[in-house]
């Protein structure tokens, strides 16, 4: 309801685990959304900032998601 996506999920693409996340950590998202032609990828990143300003990375990655013809097209 937040974004609008096409209705087909394809394919997660460059996720990447680096650091778990320890308890008491102000965990930060960014995410960023791009189009190209018919698809739509969410970028994603976790991270945590320490009291000194550095962050620490935790998780990253990308979403793409397309219409269903173009699905269905590329299965």
């Amino acid at each position: 309801e937040c974004f609008d996506l096409p209705p087909t999920f394809l394919r997660m693409d460059a996720l990447k685990f680096v650091r778990p996340v320890l308890p008491g950590a102000n965990l930060m998202l960014d995410l960023s959304i791009a189009k190209k032609s018919s698809e739509v990828s969410i970028t994603f990143r976790y991270y945590s900032t320490a009291q000194d300003g550095v962050e620490t990375p935790h998780a990253s990655g990308r979403s793409v998601w397309a219409s269903a013809a173009e699905g269905s097209a590329n299965a």
